[in-house]
């Protein structure tokens, strides 16, 4: 049996369209509002994983598990982690119990650049969020904004 024929849709009325070109907008918001700080959304991802984790439940999380939190890659994650240990914002020592593991945890430098970074990330967050006629829209915003 054949698959049903999908109606073609212009891709900008598309709304999974609406949604990639949405989520990409944010992105690039967010790696503009992180430039001043020296991270990239992955590495500000990564580093607060490990502050939440430090700071809700006072736990040094694995490596795996901020991955996992971040939904990153294991091995995206470990190039992002190899990169913030060698600016001196992580620190990753071998699990106690296990030394395949690696547990996680924010230099001084690395938990003053977290809360830095995380005061602008949420501002943008509160901008582009915000109600749409106090939004910078992209294209794909616009669009989706004229439709509702």
């Amino acid at each position: 049996m054949a698959a049903p024929e999908i109606p073609a849709v212009a891709p900008d009325l598309n709304l999974g369209y609406l949604l990639a070109q949405s989520a990409h907008e944010w992105r690039l918001g967010l790696a503009h509002v992180l430039q001043p700080h020296g991270l990239t959304p992955p590495q500000f991802f990564m580093l607060m994983s490990v502050y939440r984790q430090q700071a809700r439940h006072n736990e040094l999380p694995t490596q795996k598990q901020a991955a996992a939190h971040t939904a990153m890659d294991l091995n995206v994650a470990s190039q992002v982690t190899r990169k913030l240990v060698m600016r001196r914002l992580l620190e990753r020592h071998v699990h106690p119990e296990d030394a395949r593991a690696y547990v996680l945890s924010l230099t001084p430098t690395g938990l003053a650049l977290a809360k830095a970074s995380s005061s602008d990330a949420r501002a943008w967050n509160d901008m582009f969020f915000a109600p749409a006629r106090q939004l910078p829209l992209g294209p794909a915003l616009q669009l989706l904004v004229k439709e509702s």
